[in-house]
């Protein structure tokens, strides 16, 4: 970024004796001036996010065998200039500068800005058309994501509005600690990890049915049957490549965590990290298809698999007691819920008591899905943007106030869900039992966008603030 001034002085130079003071410049009126810096110059290397950041981590620039100490350590790095673990209010603008990402005290540049038209000596200079806000945008998370070190503090503030879909895979994996904030170790990490996935394929899945006991045959049964039903408005996961990489990825998730095994809806949890790591390498400018999959190498699909079923980890891990036995996480979400709603809209609360509505009967789909099941697949992306915002993730400091920071996903959503129960209230209140379930079971969400899910995340934001340090029994942990 350059800069020219033209500096004229006040008065018209005598022609005589003129005075010198220190340091001053006099200069003629009319005159052009060349500008007081020179221009970048020509063939500068600036960093960008490309459409296929997984694939270009997948080859390794170091060695394999890091150890886990190494790659905690560089996961919790931190932005030594500018790291704050204070999040701006939602919808609010960020005013941080795009072209400067600064790690550890050193300043990585942006792409480079258009000489603007500025008036010097009465000529006007050239002008480049100006960068739309989603543009704008994209290069502010080129500019964060390309740092040596990523400010993961400062990445959590963004992606709370919402993240660009080039930046989202990247970002969602350094979100959950998935991927080092430190780039020097990401080749290396995913390399281990995807190798660790693969090897787990033939040791765990690929074997005889006589080889599965009957409690592992149980469970292969289950996700048979769920993996079909899994997200039936999104064409792409009726591929059956993609559907066999579901049934490998909830089978070997669930023999390896056996306090829960498979629970039916984790397999609704696995299909925004498909999809999202998926898009980086489908074409941008129009709705994906099953027949985009085949256009997909074959190795990338098995980088998306390990991907996916390691963030999925990364997830089920902070809210592991929602699919234990009795779900006794999910339990405690609905119940807050009750508790929440009495105290924002007790009129609607009274109503649906007097209904004999409990809220079980709706609100445990909510909970145990995210709210997958309500909202469309490119919805539900945007939601996940801030709830794993609100994540813990590698550094353990999510912007919420509970015991432990990885709770922070958990807390949101009932406050997600207490802003679609009141966005609908008049209308809930008109309505007796029968029509309550039907309405709360199928929420009349088809035509949103965006907009909307903004509209109800700063909503959910709000009553957080208002409400959620307010008493000790609206705390997830309680």
């Amino acid at each position: 970024m350059w800069s020219a001034r033209n500096s004229r002085t006040s008065e018209k130079p005598k022609a005589s004796a003129p005075v010198k003071l220190p340091g001053t410049i006099k200069q003629v009126r009319g005159a052009t001036y060349p500008p007081l810096t020179a221009p970048p110059p020509k063939g500068a290397v600036i960093p960008s996010l490309g459409a296929s950041s997984l694939a270009s981590l997948s080859s390794p620039s170091g060695t394999s065998n890091a150890s886990d100490s190494e790659e905690t350590r560089s996961s919790s790095g931190r932005s030594v200039a500018g790291a704050s673990g204070k999040r701006t209010p939602p919808m609010a603008s960020s005013r941080a500068d795009a072209n400067c990402s600064r790690a550890n005290g050193s300043c990585s540049p942006g792409p480079p800005q258009s000489p603007s038209t500025t008036e010097i000596g009465g000529a006007a200079g050239p002008s480049a058309p100006p960068l739309s806000s989603e543009e704008l945008r994209v290069q502010k998370f080129r500019a964060l994501l390309s740092a040596e070190v990523v400010d993961l503090p400062r990445l959590r503030e963004m992606s709370w509005s919402g993240i660009p879909p080039p930046a989202r895979a990247e970002s969602w994996q350094l979100l959950l600690g998935y991927l080092p904030s430190n780039r020097e170790w990401r080749a290396a990490t995913l390399q281990r990890k995807r190798r660790e996935y693969c090897e787990a394929v033939p040791q765990y899945f690929e074997v005889a049915d006589s080889e599965r006991s009957d409690y592992q045959q149980k469970i292969l049964h289950q996700i048979l049957i769920d993996v079909p039903r899994t997200s039936p408005s999104a064409s792409l996961f009726h591929h059956e490549v993609v559907q066999r990489a579901l049934e490998r990825i909830l089978y070997i998730w669930a023999l390896r965590h056996p306090a829960s095994g498979y629970v039916q809806g984790i397999n609704d949890l696995v299909t925004p990290f498909f999809m999202a790591f998926l898009s980086s390498h489908l074409p941008a400018d129009r709705p994906h298809s099953r027949e985009d999959v085949d256009e997909v190498e074959p190795h990338i699909l098995a980088e998306v698999e390990a991907d996916s079923y390691w963030c999925l980890s990364k997830l089920i891990d902070s809210i592991q007691d929602h699919y234990t036995f009795a779900q006794p996480g999910i339990q405690r979400m609905v119940f807050k819920l009750k508790e929440l709603i009495a105290r924002i809209e007790p009129k609607l609360h009274n109503h649906l008591v007097e209904q004999g509505l409990h809220f079980i009967q709706f609100a445990f789909r909510w909970m145990n899905c995210l709210l997958m099941r309500e909202l469309s697949l490119d919805l539900i992306l945007r939601v996940w943007d801030t709830y794993l915002a609100e994540h813990g993730g590698a550094d353990g400091e999510a912007d919420v106030a509970s015991d432990s920071p990885s709770d922070g996903l958990a807390v949101l959503h009932v406050y997600t869900c207490a802003a679609l129960l009141v966005r609908w209230s008049s209308e809930l209140q008109k309505m007796e039992f029968q029509e309550l379930v039907h309405f709360l079971q199928h929420l009349p969400t088809t035509g949103w966008s965006n907009k909307e899910v903004g509209e109800l995340l700063s909503q959910a934001y709000v009553f957080k603030s208002l409400y959620h340090n307010a008493q000790s029994h609206l705390s997830c942990n309680s």
